[in-house]
C-alpha cells in the first residue's frame, strides 16, 4: 500500500478501489461513514451514486469511541457483496 497525503488523492484511490470492485462484481452495498460532517457525506454520496448507479450507497457515522481517534471531519468507505 501507498502512503497518501492529500484528500483529494485519498478520494481517488479509494474510489479506484471501488471501481475495480464493481467490475469484478464485488461492490453492490456501500456506506460513507462520517465523523461529525453529514453534508460532505452527502456529496461524496451524490457523486459515488453517479459514478456506480448499481450500487445502493448509504450514509453512516462513526461512534464515539473511533470518532475520538480520527477526528472530526473523517470520512471513510466501505462496501459489502449484498
Amino acid at each position: 500500500m501507498k502512503k497518501i497525503r492529500t484528500q483529494k488523492k485519498a478520494f481517488q484511490r479509494i474510489e479506484g478501489l471501488l471501481a475495480e470492485a464493481v467490475k469484478n462484481g464485488q461492490a453492490k452495498q456501500a456506506y460513507i461513514v462520517h465523523g461529525n460532517c453529514y453534508e460532505k457525506a452527502g456529496i461524496w454520496q451524490t457523486e459515488l451514486q453517479k459514478a456506480h448507479p448499481g450500487v445502493d450507497f448509504n450514509i453512516s457515522y462513526f461512534g464515539p469511541v473511533i470518532a475520538t481517534h480520527l477526528g472530526e471531519g473523517s470520512l471513510a468507505l466501505v462496501w459489502t457483496i449484498k
